[in-house]
């Protein structure tokens, strides 16, 4: 702290020396790699040439415009080159924004992230080379020089990060003589702040390859917002491949994490923080026991609009070991809340939970496909009851004798269809819980030649079943047995053993949606599904033309059901869904 006191001070000096102007003004202060002569940051054409420089004067509402290029942070006035300790510090209320085309481009002020790219560097001796998997981060013998975080948070709050590529930071276990938590490329500590449009990568660190956060215990309050980013191949030796989180509150919105791994969450790591993602791809992490894209450990969790694709854990094969949600592990205590909506999991992989495993209680208009468990639960091996509704749950497959939704009870799934998913001598349903296990279908499509409960557990359970159409048929008010008419089935491949997804819309002569032609068709039949849910359950967001009563399956009672056929004309079909 001595050190970056002085430092401080001495380029705050050698500023008004140079003829800064006066401090207690907002102003923008300008940084460009490519000037020729080191300015005092007042303009383009007398741009500071480091960045550290322009970080040690700003002051809170200052603006810092950095210009295309790669900056270290071990250079600047006072800093020693190829020290492994300078980081790029944020200051509070200060915005930091890269992307400008600078003095090489015809407009200095031109802003494009992506074409002029700003990168902030932790490898320091540019020896690094290419990465093309995340495995290798960690023992890789160029990096044992990077630069311990990229960019560190400290003590700040309303500080903006805009429109930078961070990359190969290195946390090691212990540097200098004490250990390290990670955060590679961004290191925040009881701090609030705001990331946007940047790029993570190559990052590696304990835990936490790209980003470490952590608070005081028991906030819950203070705020980081993530929006517009990616994090792509970083690696955590612990905990979240790409985050690590410990307190507080977390968001990240419309941001890609990928390619990351790590012992436990291969994404990211959440524990004690109240977490909300949305408009996410979470796709292609690895983690080998844990939660292969996301690992959350108490707090809130909010996930919406999401996509979870590829993530992986290794087969465990100690005596009783067992890797768990191939997507998500959610491990919490009853006093806090799990809400998960409008997300597709697809391709995801585990011992036990395919997709999800954990306190999972209740999923929303959520796609479940492809997805795989080598013991049990492909899609859902849940420690309490389980609810979905209008929810997909097709092309799932279990490898041993499981079953493909795995849960305590109660178990109540409402306009679900689950179709085509495959398990050896197991089942679709697996309730566990005080007897009688309680199971409740209502509106819904259970159109798979998998049998629906084992026959020597179904005689423990109390199951009811209403207004569903079953292959094969199954006693109660409402129920038939009878082809639905999907628009177009997902199949196994034979030659390549994996699921090629389908529409499982119903098919309408008076207006189906059809998802890839973003628009409603109409079919030669209409699926004896439509019309056919209970009469008394509300039809919620239905289209007209519609006969009062709500459609059965997933896409009942949704803005995406079906349209109803009274064998006559019908109107002009709209082009788009009012969403």
């Amino acid at each position: 702290m001595d050190r970056l006191r002085t430092y401080r001070i001495t380029v705050v000096a050698w500023s008004l020396i140079a003829g800064l102007t006066a401090t207690g003004w907002a102003r923008v202060i300008y940084v460009d790699g490519a000037s020729a002569v080191a300015g005092n940051g007042s303009s383009w054409t007398g741009a500071f040439v480091h960045l550290q420089d322009a970080l040690a004067v700003a002051d809170s509402g200052d603006e810092i415009r950095v210009a295309q290029g790669v900056y270290t942070p071990d250079r600047g006035i006072g800093i020693v080159p190829g020290d492994r300790d300078a980081s790029f510090h944020l200051v509070s209320g200060v915005t930091l924004a890269g992307g400008y085309a600078g003095l090489v481009g015809d407009d200095p002020d031109e802003r494009d992230v992506e074409r002029y790219e700003t990168i902030l560097s932790g490898d320091l001796n540019g020896d690094d080379g290419e990465i093309t998997d995340a495995y290798h981060l960690a023992d890789s013998p160029s990096r044992s020089d990077n630069s311990v975080n990229v960019v560190v948070a400290e003590g700040v709050s309303a500080s903006v990060l805009d429109g930078f590529t961070i990359r190969d930071g290195h946390s090691p276990d212990v540097t200098g003589g004490h250990a390290t938590d990670g955060g590679g490329g961004l290191r925040i500590i009881g701090s609030s702040l705001a990331v946007r449009r940047c790029t993570f990568t190559r990052n590696w660190g304990p835990e936490g390859g790209a980003i470490f956060m952590r608070h005081a215990r028991g906030d819950m309050e203070t705020l980081s917002e993530i929006h517009d980013s990616k994090f792509l191949l970083n690696a955590s030796g612990k905990y979240g491949g790409a985050i690590f989180a410990q307190g507080g509150r977390l968001a990240l919105v419309d941001c890609e994490l990928g390619m990351a791994c790590s012992a436990r969450g291969g994404a990211m790591y959440a524990e004690s923080v109240d977490l909300s993602l949305s408009g996410c791809v979470i796709r292609e992490n690895a983690a080998v026991d844990t939660g292969g894209g996301l690992y959350h450990v108490n707090g809130n969790l909010s996930v919406t609009d999401c996509d979870f694709a590829a993530n992986t854990l290794q087969p465990q094969t100690a005596p009783g070991a067992r890797s768990s949600g191939g997507a998500m592990a959610i491990y919490i205590a009853s006093n806090y809340q799990v809400s998960v909506a409008d997300c597709v999991f697809c391709d995801n992989w585990a011992d036990r939970g395919g997709a999800i495993s954990g306190n999972l209680s209740s999923v929303v208009r959520c796609r479940f496909s492809g997805n795989t468990a080598y013991q049990s639960g492909a899609a859902v091996y849940g420690s309490g009851g389980l609810s979905s509704e209008q929810c997909l749950f097709v092309g799932n497959r279990v490898l041993d004798d499981g079953v493909v939704i795995e849960s305590r009870t109660p178990l109540l799934l409402t306009n679900t269809t689950i179709a085509d998913n495959r398990t050896p001598n197991g089942s679709l349903f697996g309730a566990v819980g005080r007897a009688p296990a309680s199971v409740v279908l209502r509106n819904s499509i259970v159109w798979d030649e998998t049998p629906m409960f084992e026959d020597g557990r179904v005689s423990y359970m109390n199951v009811s079943v209403s207004y569903t159409n079953t292959l094969g048929g199954w006693p109660g008010e409402g129920n038939t047995d009878i082809d639905p008419l999907f628009a177009a089935p997902g199949y196994w491949d034979a030659d390549e053993d994996v699921w090629v997804d389908g529409d499982y819309h119903l098919q309408s002569q008076a207006g189906r949606w059809d998802p890839v032609a973003q628009g409603w068709v109409q079919d030669d039949v209409t699926s004896p599904c439509i019309d056919a849910g209970d009469p008394t359950a509300p039809v919620g967001d239905e289209p007209s033309p519609n006969g009062g009563i709500v459609n059965l399956g997933a896409y009942g009672g949704t803005a995406e059901a079906s349209k109803s056929w009274f064998d006559g004309p019908t109107l002009d079909l709209p082009s788009t869904i009012a969403r």
